[in-house]
């Protein structure tokens, strides 16, 4: 399942290349605050109080 994330302004700078790394790497991204943009094309976008973490090290990810 694809999911589209849309970063906007300044996010776009300072995690753009972070979140491409770690999808092509396949890595778990958990992202919190999001705003849902679409319901059935399942998009994202990330706000001024949004917050991700790659790999985190909880149980349900390994």
């Amino acid at each position: 399942m694809s999911i589209c994330v849309s970063l906007w302004n300044e996010m776009i700078d300072s995690m753009g290349h972070v979140l491409v790394e770690a999808a092509r790497s396949n890595s778990v991204i958990v992202a919190k605050r999001l705003a849902i943009k679409s319901f059935q094309g399942v998009s994202l976008a990330f706000k001024n109080s949004s917050s991700f973490a790659i790999n985190p090290p909880i149980e349900a990810t390994e």
